[in-house]
């Protein structure tokens, strides 16, 4: 009687073939996972520029001689780690002062994130 200590072609070649079914299911469904996770952090990083620059456009607001001018909010946000995309807070402006703040845009990941006080919006970059 011969003492076999290894797995034959035929099973070798079937569990290869199930391995490759598995990464043929799995591997579309973890590309979804990665763009889903970069469309949340181009939100979530819209998100936080919009309330960083909304908290510092409040800041000194009761005060009669209160100027805040939007070099000012770009700095209060890009001091977070947050990159804005070509500089871009909108404000209603007066000369260089800004009067309230009205968007921030936002780009990483191939994703641009625009952040309203109440929504955000992400496209996907060409």
């Amino acid at each position: 009687m011969r003492n076999n200590k290894g797995f034959t072609l035929m099973e070798l070649i079937v569990v290869i073939a199930i391995l490759g079914v598995l990464a043929l299911i799995l591997v579309p469904s973890f590309m979804n996972y990665l763009e889903d996770a970069k469309i949340n952090v181009a939100k979530t990083n819209a998100r936080n520029a919009f309330d960083i620059a909304y908290i510092e456009f409040n800041k000194g607001i009761n005060d009669e001689d209160h100027v805040m001018l939007k070099q000012d909010l770009i700095k209060a946000v890009e001091a977070k780690g947050i990159k804005l995309a070509n500089n871009k807070i909108s404000c209603e402006n007066d000369k260089d002062r800004c009067l309230s703040l009205r968007y921030v845009v936002v780009r990483n990941s191939g994703y641009e994130a625009v952040a309203w006080k109440d929504k955000v919006v992400v496209t996907k970059l060409k």
